[in-house]
Formats: C-alpha cells, sequence, structure tokens
C-alpha cells in the first residue's frame, strides 16, 4: 500500500542550529542509535505541513517522546525493520500483469530491472490466482 503523502526527509536539510537543538532533548549518555533515531524522527516533524507553526524545541521534544515511547515498546527486542519493498511489490506485480502483452518479457525484463525468470513467476503466478478465483467463483455458485 502506497503513501502518497510520504516523501523522505534528508537530514541535510536540517541546519546545525536544528540539529544542536534535538542534541539538547537527551542527556550525553544517550545511546547513539536513540539518537539517530531522533534525528531522523525530528527531520520528519520539521517538515511536516502540521508542525509547521511549532518551535523546533517542541519538535524536538515530540521526537524525543517518540523516542522514548519506541525504546519503551520494542526496547530489549531484536528488532527487524523492513525496507518497504515488499509493501510495493503487488503493485509492481499487478503494472507487470498489465503490461504483458504475450510477447514481451524481455521488454519488461529491462523495465522493471528484474529477471526474465521472476516476470515468468508473476505471470504464472496471476494466471494461476484467476484460475482459482474463476473455480471458487463457479463452484461457489453450485
Amino acid at each position: 500500500m502506497k503513501n502518497p503523502n510520504f516523501e523522505p526527509i534528508d537530514l541535510k536539510r536540517l541546519t546545525p542550529q536544528q540539529l544542536a537543538t534535538m542534541d539538547t532533548a537527551f542527556p550525553s549518555n544517550t545511546p547513539e542509535l536513540w539518537r539517530e533515531f531522533a534525528e531522523q524522527f525530528f527531520a520528519a516533524l520539521c517538515f511536516c505541513p502540521m508542525l509547521a507553526k511549532q518551535t523546533d524545541e517542541k519538535v524536538a521534544a515530540l521526537a524525543a517522546n517518540l523516542v522514548y515511547q519506541f525504546i519503551s515498546a520494542f526496547g530489549g527486542t531484536q528488532l527487524y525493520i523492513p525496507n518497504g519493498a515488499r509493501n510495493f511489490r503487488g503493485d509492481v506485480n499487478e503494472q507487470i500483469v498489465k503490461d504483458f502483452n504475450g510477447r514481451n518479457i524481455r521488454q519488461l525484463v529491462s523495465k522493471y530491472n528484474i529477471s526474465e525468470r521472476h516476470v515468468r513467476k508473476i505471470l504464472e503466478d496471476s494466471a494461476q490466482a484467476k484460475k482459482t478465483s474463476t473455480g471458487t467463483n463457479a463452484t461457489s455458485q453450485k
């Protein structure tokens, strides 16, 4: 599922003063990973239109609070955060199926930067899903 409102924020867009404000939101002995999370949250919040009128200090405090909430919920666990590629795979797969004209596998390989085997697998899975869907509907109507 895509989020049309999401735009990655580069930390380079923050001024040194803004980063210094973020640093003051934590004690000096705060783990570096916590600070890195906070900087990412802070950057995202700084460029959030809903918070445009807030001071950097308030946004930094909110970012720090988010980190503490995150640590409270997940601290001590080994956490894997997927990069999100799977969330969008269905959309790409649907587009590949739509773009397929029966003879353009090599063009799809080039366009979507995936292997020919992968394109064929997507097309096979789609055909199988259609068969299953059609078979299920026919069975349920009997």
